[in-house]
């Protein structure tokens, strides 16, 4: 029976590399899952603030008022999860803004789970220091 020319020889560390696998699908998803999370608030988020003030659209100086001091975007955890639950616009971007900040930092904690899994010790050492450098600058910018 010939062979098919697709066919390929398993590699000699192939029982090793399906968790492996799978773990890099997880990775990746969440990669893409946070990406498309934080596009579809962001969207919402500015067509929310379109719909309740069309003004914006037509008139520069009430678009200028999102830039007036006093009026900055919520920054902090919970002036966000309280304009979310409000329903401003603003807030739901900074929202997206967040997840999209968060979708890497995510991706360095899978990393270091993944390199504790395979006990590959200097790598885990060195993904969890970035992983708390990430954390902490997180602490530090955000009052919580």
């Amino acid at each position: 029976m010939p062979q098919n020319p697709h066919d390929h020889p398993p590699a000699p560390d192939a029982d090793q590399s399906v968790p492996l696998g799978r773990i890099e699908r997880v990775i990746s998803g969440l990669l893409r899952g946070g990406l498309l999370l934080s596009l579809v608030l962001v969207t919402l988020g500015v067509t929310l603030m379109y719909t309740r003030h069309p003004e914006y659209v037509s008139s520069p100086q009430a678009l200028a008022h999102l830039k007036v001091e006093g009026q900055n975007p919520p920054g902090t955890a919970g002036k966000i999860v309280a304009g979310v639950l409000a329903g401003q616009g603003r807030a739901v971007v900074m929202l997206g803004v967040f997840v999209l900040f968060m979708t890497p930092v995510l991706r360095v904690a899978m990393s270091a789970i993944t390199f504790l899994w395979e006990k590959d010790w200097i790598f885990a050492v060195i993904t969890s220091l970035v992983l708390a450098a990430l954390l902490i600058s997180l602490v530090i910018s955000y009052e919580l």
